[in-house]
C-alpha cells in the first residue's frame, strides 16, 4: 500500500511542477526531423546551451528558432558548416545565410528553422530568448539526456 501511495504523490507532483513550465515544448523527440538532424549537428561540434523555440502560429517566417553558442568566430564557423550539411542531409535546403566576420552572430535560415549560432557576448547583447519569451522554449543541454540512441 505505501508504494501505490508513494507512487500516486509522484504521479500527481508532476502535473503541478509541468504546469507551472508550460513554456517548456514537449520532448525533443517530438520535433520535426530537420530541428532534431540540426540539435545533432550542434551536439557533435559542442555548441553550448542550445535551444529550441516553438513560434508556430506565432510567426510568418518560421516554426523554430534554434539558438546556440560558440566559443570563438572560428567555431561559429564550424557550427555553420556542419549545419548546413545537417540540413541537407535532412532532406531541407538552405535559403541563406549571414556570416559577416567578427559580428558574433550567424544565421542560416532553413526555412521551417532559422538557426541562430552567437558568440556569448553576443547572445547576452541580442537576447533573443527575451524576445520570444512567450513562446514555447525547450533547453537541450544534451540530446543524450533527451533522446534515447536509435
Amino acid at each position: 500500500m505505501p508504494k501505490t501511495k508513494t507512487a500516486t504523490k509522484s504521479a500527481a507532483a508532476k502535473p503541478r511542477s509541468r504546469a507551472k513550465t508550460a513554456a517548456i515544448t514537449p520532448p525533443a523527440a517530438t520535433f520535426p526531423p530537420l530541428v532534431m538532424a540540426c540539435l545533432h549537428a550542434l551536439e557533435e561540434k559542442k555548441a553550448e546551451n542550445p535551444q529550441v523555440i516553438d513560434v508556430r502560429g506565432q510567426s510568418n517566417i518560421t516554426d523554430f528558432h534554434i539558438l546556440a553558442t560558440g566559443t570563438s568566430e572560428p567555431h561559429l564557423r564550424a557550427l555553420r558548416i556542419e549545419v548546413e550539411k545537417a540540413i541537407l542531409l535532412a532532406g531541407s535546403r538552405v535559403i541563406g545565410s549571414e556570416t559577416k566576420p567578427e559580428t558574433g552572430w550567424i544565421i542560416v535560415d532553413a526555412f521551417d528553422a532559422i538557426i541562430h549560432l552567437f558568440t556569448a557576448s553576443a547572445r547576452a547583447f541580442y537576447s533573443l530568448e527575451t524576445l520570444w519569451q512567450d513562446s514555447a522554449l525547450s533547453r537541450q543541454k544534451s540530446l543524450q539526456e533527451e533522446v534515447p540512441p536509435k
